[in-house]
């Protein structure tokens, strides 16, 4: 087992990092972009990728 995947990534993204820019920002959008090797693989089934 891997210490840190992209699983473990997108879990705290999602539960957390989101969550409290929405609570600091609640009038914007956030967009987070992710370039390093290791999150690559770090799509939802449906992504589209060009």
């Amino acid at each position: 087992e891997r210490w840190w995947d992209s699983d473990k990534m997108l879990n705290q993204v999602i539960i957390k990092v989101i969550l409290i820019f929405e609570k600091a920002f609640p009038s914007h959008i956030s967009i987070f972009a992710f370039d390093n090797l290791s999150s690559h693989a770090c799509k939802v089934s449906d992504t589209l990728v060009a």
